[in-house]
């Protein structure tokens, strides 16, 4: 089933100066999608336009069959607070409030209804996998870059987003810790969802079932 299909994409900031240029990507339910490419090749842009953050100039964005219009875009809260997932590259998290209090707000945002007891279980049980219950009640500004990382991911985990966009998830994190981040990720594909993850690392794309590179503002298919 395709979830997500972006065809002959284009985006520019200045004029005569394309940061995606006839792109196309086709994602499937339980995709596990890595994208690499040099600094300001535009991987950002890209997961900001799937995301939904950012607009695209011309082409076509198709998302769960509905037709996704540059137009629309101010209407579309429902699949940024249900369907899609950010764990942002520089965290955003809410600050001077707790690891807890960042998952529960998350979880409130997107409008979906769970009972107290439940949703307490799942804060849980996404921490506890991230290896960060130590930290549940913890200000937030006082964690390590790597703890806020993984914060991060928890926020959108914890949502089950259809479509979970990783930008750079793994890039404040010792070995260990990035071994578990990706290994929840696919495993988390496994479940019939889909992951796009963005990353320098070599060794973490090649995680990845479906990796592709972006040069020239395009994605080229690689090593699958």
């Amino acid at each position: 089933m395709i979830v997500l299909e972006l065809r002959s994409i284009d985006k520019s900031y200045r004029r005569n100066s394309p940061i995606l240029r006839h792109l196309d990507l086709t994602v499937q339910r339980g995709d596990f999608i890595s994208i690499s490419g040099q600094s300001g090749a535009g991987k950002s842009t890209l997961l900001n336009i799937i995301g939904l953050l950012d607009t695209f100039d011309r082409g076509s964005y198709t998302l769960f069959g509905k037709s996704i219009r540059k137009k629309d875009f101010s209407k579309l809260q429902y699949y940024r607070d249900n369907t899609i997932g950010f764990a942002f590259q520089f965290f955003h998290l809410i600050p001077n409030v707790t690891v807890r209090e960042n998952l529960l707000y998350s979880f409130i945002a997107s409008n979906q209804s769970l009972r107290m007891r439940d949703l307490n279980r799942k804060i849980k049980l996404v921490l506890e996998r991230l290896d960060l219950l130590s930290v549940e009640h913890q200000n937030v500004t006082l964690l390590s870059g790597g703890e806020k990382q993984r914060v991060a991911l928890a926020r959108s985990l914890v949502r089950e987003p259809k479509i979970l966009l990783a930008d750079e998830p793994t890039g404040n994190l010792d070995p260990n810790n990035a071994d578990r981040v990706v290994e929840i990720l696919a495993q988390y594909c496994q479940k019939g969802n889909s992951v796009i993850l963005v990353s320098h690392s070599e060794d973490i794309v090649q995680r990845a079932g479906i990796r592709y590179r972006l040069s020239h503002g395009r994605l080229v298919s690689y090593g699958c």
